[in-house]
């Protein structure tokens, strides 16, 4: 959704919920859930900001996400942080030089 769109939307009261995406290092993202003025089914639809040349708009910091906001009219969104799963690393049993449980372990692998 284009900028001017939202603004649009802000404006005529069709925002129903703003949420920053935050994940890692990640630039934060914009998602505006809206419906249509006048459409009466009340479908709620969601759409990431973009720029004039249709990019997804990517803010560095919470801040910027809120003053684009609070230029449309909005003055409330939700925080939504995400964290990458890592893939989990096999356990390796240490193990002293000398000990039975070496000369087992290497026999064995």
């Amino acid at each position: 959704m284009q900028i001017s769109q939202f603004t649009q939307l802000a404006h005529a009261g069709a925002v129903t919920n703003m949420r920053f995406f935050e994940s890692g290092c990640s630039p934060l993202v914009i998602e505006c859930q809206y419906e249509y003025p006048g459409d009466d089914n009340h479908v709620p639809m969601k759409a990431l900001l973009q720029n004039d040349q249709g990019d997804i708009l990517t803010c560095q910091n919470i801040t910027q996400a809120y003053d684009i906001c609070r230029k449309a009219g909005l003055h409330k969104a939700e925080l939504v942080q995400v964290i990458p799963m890592m893939k989990p690393v096999p356990a390796i049993p240490c193990v002293r030089k000398n000990s039975r449980f070496r000369s087992f372990f290497e026999k064995t692998f």
